[in-house]
């Protein structure tokens, strides 16, 4: 194999994604961050950052001038149509950055961590492709209070379901237990699906 081995993580929110993400870079992958990449993208590209402020006015923005990402995921997560009209401008800046992050990498192994993999098509692009699931109950316990149930609902209505992600997955990994059996878990996929091809 030439390159790195690609892993693309995933999974609806609460679902314990980013605790995957942090026990694979543990095991040595390098990690890149899909909503990092997204806010590189909103602060550079000066045309979404307008069209942005045209679709819902200066309540998306900070007194600073910053735009103030938790009113637009609020925004955007309200409807279906409006988290699929900002995915499909943010989509090509953020595949742009993974994709160059792929070609300079120098880790053998390097996760691509994001909610909307599947969302986007991109899933093939991977060596191995991997879900992680959790139950609804406990995705929002997990949460904290960052979201009220009815956010929690709109932005899960707004992803892929968890069905489908699972039919289109090489792995999934169930995580409605503790965090020391999650760990388990990743170190297992990590030895039969991951180190054997580094």
């Amino acid at each position: 194999m030439t390159g790195p081995f690609s892993i693309g993580l995933t999974g609806g929110i609460g679902s314990g994604k980013s605790s995957v993400a942090g026990i694979l870079h543990d095991l040595g992958a390098e990690v890149v961050s899909g909503d990092q990449l997204g806010r590189e993208v909103l602060e550079e590209d000066r045309e979404l950052r307008a069209e942005l402020i045209s679709r819902w006015g200066n309540q998306i923005v900070r007194e600073n001038g910053d735009l103030n990402r938790r009113r637009i995921g609020e925004l955007i997560f309200a409807t279906v149509d409006d988290a699929k009209w900002l995915t499909d401008r943010t989509f090509p800046g953020i595949h742009a950055k993974w994709l160059a992050q792929l070609e300079q990498t120098s880790s053998r192994a390097i996760v691509f961590d994001a909610a909307l993999i599947f969302e986007w098509g991109i899933e093939r692009e991977f060596n191995l492709m991997l879900t992680v699931i959790c139950a609804e109950e406990i995705a929002i316990s997990r949460l904290g209070g960052r979201f009220s149930r009815e956010e929690f609902l709109s932005r899960r209505a707004a992803q892929v379901a968890d069905e489908v992600k699972i039919v289109k997955s090489d792995c999934v990994i169930d995580n409605n237990g503790t965090i020391e059996e999650l760990r388990n878990k990743v170190v297992r996929l990590w030895e039969t699906r991951i180190a054997t091809h580094l």
